[in-house]
C-alpha cells in the first residue's frame, strides 16, 4: 500500500513539470502584455526650464510653436513637441535700448505673456525693481523678438485681448477693474480711451425736488465698480454699431463699447463731486437748511443727521453736475463708487449687464464661426448661449436664456477659476476640476465628451498646439517646487480616449501574471522540491475532508484580510505620499511625513505619549492591586460585597461623560476644587489651561483609579488556599503575602493589564481632545494620536496621519509581539 502510495505521488512530477512549462510561458506573455498596454497609457512630461530659474507664464504663437517666461527674464520659444527653437534675453534687450522710457528700468519679474493667434506682437507684463508694473511690446518676425515699446501700468494686469490693431488691457488697481484701450502700431504713445467696469442694474434713488419740496423717486441706473471677481473670457466682436466687449465673470456678462462711454464716470465724478459734497457738509449754512429738509419732510432724526446729511450733499453736488454737464447723474457716493444715472439718460445700447439663471459660471468661451458662447456652470453643467440673443434682452440686469447640452456629462464640480481653456481654431476645450487632478476634453465640433485623464493639480493656464493633439499647462504643486512657484508639463493627445481600456487591460494582465507566477511556483516546488509534492497532496486531501470547517476559517480570513489588514497596509502605503482633502490624488513624497513627525514638535507629542503611558502603568497597576489584595484578606464577606459594588459603579459610567465630570464638576471654574480652594480665601485656579498645573490635571482624572481591581481580585480569589496555609505556618506577614505569593501567581493577569493599558493608552485620544478640542498647542499637550485626529478632520492631510498611524502601529505591534512571547515561554515553563 506504501509502495502504491509513492507511486501515485511520483507520478505527480512529469505533470508538474508540464505545468511549469505552461505557466513560464504563461508568464512571460501576460508580463509582455502588461507592459506593452502600460506603455499604451498617456504619460505626462514635465518640461524642465531651459535656464534652470522658475517658470512664470506661456502663450501660444498660433504657429505649432509656444512662448514661455521665466524668472530669469528670458523668454523661450518652443517647439510644439518641447523642443528649444530660440531664447530672447528681455533684460539684456532693455539695456541695450537708448530711448528714454527704458533708462533705469530693470525687470523684477515678468507675470504674464499674451500673443493673439495671427499677431505679430507678443506683450509681455512685467513688475520692475522700482516697483512699477509695465506692458512691454515685442515684435515677432518669424520666431526672432525684438523690444519696440513699453507703457506703464497702474495695477496688476487681469487680462489681455488684441483685436484689429487693438490691445484691450483690463487691469486690477485696489480690488476694481480697469480698462484701456491701445493702438499697436503706436502703443507708446499711450490709452486711447479708458475707465473703469461696473454692474450695471437697474434701480431708484430718491430725490429732494426743491420746487414740490418733497422727496421723489427716480428711476435710476445703478453702476457699481466690479471687484474681486474671476474674469472668465473677454472677446471683442465686431457689430454693426462698432466694436464691443464681452466680458464674461463668475456672476454674469458684461457688453460694453470699446469707445468706454458708459466706463468712464468713476474718473469724471470722483475729484469733482468728492471735493464738492465736503465744502457742503462743513458749510454750517447748508446743515441748517438741510435740517430743515428733513423736518418738513418728516424724515429727521438726531441720530441719522449727519447720514442724510452726506446723502443730501451728495446728490446737491450731483445737481450742480448736471447743470454743468448735461448729464443726468443723480448720485454719486465716492466711499463705494456707486453711481445713479437717470434710466432714460443711460445708453443700454453702449453698456450693459446679464445676470445668469439661478448658477454662477466657472468659465466661458466664444466660438466666432457660430457666434455662440459655451459656458461651464458651477453645478457642472454645460451650456451654450446665442450672442445674438443679448439684442433681444432689454431690460437692465435682465437673466440671458442659455440652452443646456444635457449629452454631455462632467467628472466632477468644475473649478470656481481657471475651469474652462477653450480654443477656439481647434473647437474644443478643457475642463478642470475643484479638488482634482482630473482634466476632461470637449470636442464642440460634434458636442461630445472626448475622454476625462488625470493630470496634475491647481491647472492655472492651459493651451493647445494648432492640430490639438498636444497641450501644455502650469500648474501649482509645493510638493515639487517651491510654495507659489508656477510648474511647466505637456501632454500628446494621441490615444488618450483609450485611456480606460489600456489601464484596464493592463490591470487584467498583471493580475493574470501574478496567477501565472504563482502556479509557476508551485509546479517548481512540486516538480523538484522532495517532499514538497507529498506535503501539498496531504494539505489538500484534509481541505477536501473537512471542507466545511475550512472554508469558515477561509471566510473568516477573507473577512479578516478585508476589513483589518487591508486598511492597516493601505494606511502604512499612504503613509509615503501626499494625499490630502483638497489634493486627493497620491504624490510620492520621499518620506517627508516621517521627517515631519521626527521634528521638536513631533518629539514632544511622543514624549507626552510616553510620559501619560508611564503614569496610566502605574495607575493600571499599583491602586487596582492594592484594593484587590485588600478586599481578598477583608473577613467580612458582606461589607466586601458592598465595597466591590460601590468600586464597581464608575466603571459602567460612560466615558464621556465622565471626561465632562472631570472637565467642568471637579476641574471647572466653579468645579469642587475650586470651591474647595475658595473656602480657604484662594483664587481661582486653571486646572487646564496653559500652565504646568494642566499636564498632572489631566494625569489625575479617573481618581483613585480602580479600573481594573477585578481583573486582579478575581485571579487573587482563584488563588489556591493551601499557598496561604503555608504562609501562615511560616509565619509570613501581609506584606510579605503580597510581594511573594499575590504577585507572582497573578503575574499572567498583570502582563495582560499592562499590555492593554499600553495599546490604551497610546490610543487615547479622548483625554486630550475632550479637554482641549484642536487646540492643544497652547498647553503643549498633544498626542501623536490627537494629532492624527487633527491631520484628518482638520487639515485634512490623509498622508500624515497615516504616518502617524503607522507609527503607532510599529509601537503597538512591537508590544503585543514581546507581550506574546512572554505568554508563550510561560506556556512553556
Amino acid at each position: 500500500m506504501r509502495k502504491t502510495e509513492i507511486a501515485m505521488r511520483e507520478s505527480w512530477r512529469k505533470p508538474s513539470k508540464i505545468v511549469a512549462l505552461i505557466a513560464a510561458i504563461a508568464l512571460i506573455v501576460t508580463v509582455i502584455c502588461a507592459v506593452v498596454f502600460g506603455s499604451f497609457i498617456p504619460n505626462v512630461d514635465k518640461i524642465a526650464v531651459a535656464d534652470g530659474s522658475k517658470y512664470m507664464s506661456m502663450t501660444t504663437t498660433g504657429r505649432d510653436e509656444y512662448f514661455y517666461a521665466t524668472a530669469n527674464e528670458n523668454i523661450y520659444r518652443m517647439s510644439g513637441k518641447d523642443d528649444e527653437l530660440e531664447k530672447f534675453d528681455l533684460n539684456a534687450a532693455i539695456a541695450a535700448d537708448s530711448r528714454e522710457k527704458f533708462q533705469n528700468l530693470e525687470i523684477d519679474e515678468i507675470k504674464t505673456l499674451y500673443m493673439e493667434t495671427g499677431s505679430k506682437y507678443l506683450w509681455v507684463g512685467i513688475n520692475s525693481k522700482q516697483n512699477t508694473k509695465h506692458i512691454i511690446q515685442l515684435l515677432d518676425n518669424n520666431g526672432k523678438l525684438s523690444l519696440i515699446d513699453s507703457i506703464d501700468l497702474p495695477g496688476e494686469i487681469a487680462t489681455m485681448v488684441e483685436y484689429n490693431g487693438m490691445l484691450y488691457v483690463i487691469n486690477r488697481y485696489q480690488a476694481f477693474y480697469q480698462i484701456g484701450s491701445y493702438n499697436t502700431e503706436a502703443f507708446g504713445e499711450g490709452k486711447l480711451a479708458n475707465g473703469y467696469i461696473y454692474k450695471a442694474t437697474a434701480g431708484k434713488v430718491s430725490v429732494y425736488d426743491e420746487d414740490d419740496q418733497k422727496f421723489k423717486n427716480t428711476l435710476t441706473v445703478e453702476l457699481e465698480l466690479l471687484k474681486n471677481c474671476s474674469m472668465l473670457s473677454v472677446d471683442v466682436v465686431e457689430e454693426e454699431e462698432g466694436d464691443f466687449l464681452y466680458i464674461f465673470y463668475t456672476d454674469g456678462l458684461i457688453r460694453m463699447s470699446t469707445d468706454f462711454a458708459m466706463n468712464g464716470w468713476e474718473s469724471k465724478l470722483s475729484g469733482t463731486i468728492t471735493s464738492r459734497v465736503e465744502e457742503l457738509v462743513a458749510n454750517e449754512a447748508y446743515q441748517a437748511s438741510a435740517r430743515e429738509v428733513l423736518i418738513a419732510t418728516g424724515q429727521y432724526s438726531e441720530q441719522k443727521f449727519e447720514e442724510d446729511l452726506a446723502v443730501l450733499a451728495r446728490q446737491t453736488a450731483c445737481a450742480e453736475y448736471r447743470e454743468a454737464t448735461g448729464e443726468e447723474i443723480y448720485d454719486y457716493d465716492p466711499s463705494t463708487g456707486l453711481v445713479h444715472i437717470k434710466r432714460s439718460a443711460f445708453d443700454k445700447d453702449k453698456y450693459a449687464r446679464y445676470l445668469p439663471e439661478d448658477i454662477s459660471y466657472c468659465g466661458a468661451g466664444y466660438d466666432p464661426t457660430e457666434d455662440v458662447y459655451y459656458i461651464i456652470a458651477n453645478d457642472g453643467s454645460i451650456r451654450t448661449f446665442d450672442r445674438k440673443q443679448v439684442y433681444e434682452l432689454t431690460d437692465f440686469g435682465a437673466q440671458m436664456p442659455t440652452d443646456l447640452i444635457d449629452n454631455i456629462e462632467l467628472a466632477g464640480t468644475p473649478n470656481v477659476s481657471s475651469t474652462f481653456h477653450y480654443n477656439d481654431v481647434t473647437r474644443k476645450g478643457y475642463v478642470t476640476y475643484a479638488n482634482s487632478n482630473q482634466v476632461s476634453l470637449i470636442d464642440f465640433n460634434t458636442m461630445t465628451l472626448e475622454f476625462t485623464t488625470t493630470i496634475d493639480f491647481n491647472v492655472r493656464g492651459l493651451l493647445q498646439n494648432p492640430a490639438g493633439d498636444r497641450i501644455f499647462y502650469c500648474y501649482y504643486n509645493d510638493n515639487e517646487a517651491e510654495a507659489g512657484h508656477l510648474l511647466f508639463a505637456t501632454l500628446a493627445i494621441g490615444e488618450q480616449n483609450q485611456e480606460g481600456l489600456w489601464r484596464a487591460l493592463m490591470t487584467i494582465f498583471i493580475v493574470l501574471a501574478v496567477m501565472a507566477g504563482v502556479t509557476l511556483l508551485f509546479a517548481l516546488l512540486c516538480a523538484f522540491k522532495k517532499g514538497f509534492s507529498e506535503k501539498f497532496q496531504d494539505v489538500m486531501q484534509g481541505f477536501v475532508k473537512h471542507w466545511g470547517i475550512y472554508g469558515c476559517i477561509l471566510l473568516a480570513m477573507v473577512l479578516l484580510v478585508t476589513f483589518c489588514y487591508y486598511p492597516a497596509i493601505g494606511s502604512i502605503r499612504l503613509s509615503l505620499f501626499d494625499y490630502t482633502r483638497d489634493k486627493p490624488a497620491e504624490i510620492w513624497n520621499n518620506f517627508e511625513h516621517y521627517k515631519t513627525i521626527f521634528t521638536t514638535a513631533g518629539m514632544q507629542m511622543f514624549g507626552n505619549m510616553i510620559f501619560f503611558l508611564f503614569f496610566d502603568l502605574l495607575i493600571a497597576l499599583g491602586p487596582p492591586l492594592i484594593f484587590a489584595f485588600f478586599l481578598t484578606i477583608m473577613r467580612n464577606r458582606k461589607v466586601s460585597g458592598v465595597i466591590r459594588t460601590l468600586l464597581f459603579i464608575p466603571g459602567i459610567i460612560p466615558g464621556v461623560a465622565t471626561t465632562m465630570i472631570w472637565k467642568m464638576g471637579i476641574y471647572g471654574s466653579f468645579g469642587v476644587l475650586n470651591g474647595i480652594i475658595s473656602l480657604f480665601g484662594g483664587e481661582t485656579v486653571t486646572f487646564l489651561g496653559a500652565t504646568s498645573l494642566s499636564r498632572w490635571s489631566l494625569v489625575l482624572m479617573g481618581f483613585p483609579f480602580v479600573g481594573s481591581y477585578l481583573i486582579f481580585y478575581g485571579a487573587m480569589m482563584n488563588v489556591p488556599d493551601s499557598y496561604y496555609e503555608a504562609a501562615e505556618l511560616d509565619g509570613i506577614t501581609v506584606r510579605k503575602r503580597f510581594i511573594f505569593i499575590d504577585i507572582p501567581l497573578i503575574f499572567a493577569q498583570i502582563k495582560y493589564v499592562i499590555i492593554m493599558t499600553f495599546i490604551g493608552s497610546a490610543q487615547n485620544f479622548g483625554r486630550t481632545y475632550m479637554i482641549f478640542g484642536t487646540s492643544v498647542d497652547a498647553a503643549g499637550l498633544k498626542t501623536p494620536i490627537h494629532e492624527l485626529y487633527v491631520q484628518i478632520q482638520v487639515h485634512g492631510n490623509y498622508g500624515l496621519a497615516s504616518a502617524y498611524a503607522t507609527i503607532l502601529f510599529m509601537l503597538l505591534f512591537v508590544a503585543t509581539a514581546i507581550n506574546m512571547r512572554m505568554k508563550q515561554k510561560d506556556n512553556e515553563v
